[in-house]
């Protein structure tokens, strides 16, 4: 194989390797582009979502000390509301009384 020879050779691989290989590489680097375009979208996206929950971890945190301080605020007051109760019952009983004794005139008088 004379010099000439490899130089055809050499000539022929190049432009096989032009015609054939460099497009695809190409295409593979475009494909790997629009990848990493879809992953920094995702990461974006997982990033905003991550920023919604933190807000509403927060969020829960606040309504979950409201909640606490209102359960304070009702046992504090418990034995009020138990006395308030208490007075509504005896209230009732009196108006159920009096609704029997009504009843009970009305029928001796009719």
């Amino acid at each position: 194989m004379n010099s000439d020879d490899r130089k055809e050779i050499i000539n022929i691989v190049n432009q096989g390797f032009e015609a054939v290989i460099l497009p695809y590489f190409a295409r593979v680097q475009e494909g790997i582009d629009a990848i990493r375009e879809d992953v920094a979208v995702i990461k974006d996206t997982l990033q905003d979502h991550g920023n919604r929950l933190a807000k509403i971890e927060v969020r829960q945190e606040n309504h979950s000390h409201r909640l606490g301080r209102i359960e304070n605020i009702l046992e504090d007051h418990s034995d009020e509301f138990a006395r308030v109760n208490q007075k509504l019952d005896a209230v009732v009983d009196r108006q159920d009384k009096q609704d029997a004794d009504i009843k009970g005139l009305k029928g001796k008088a009719g």
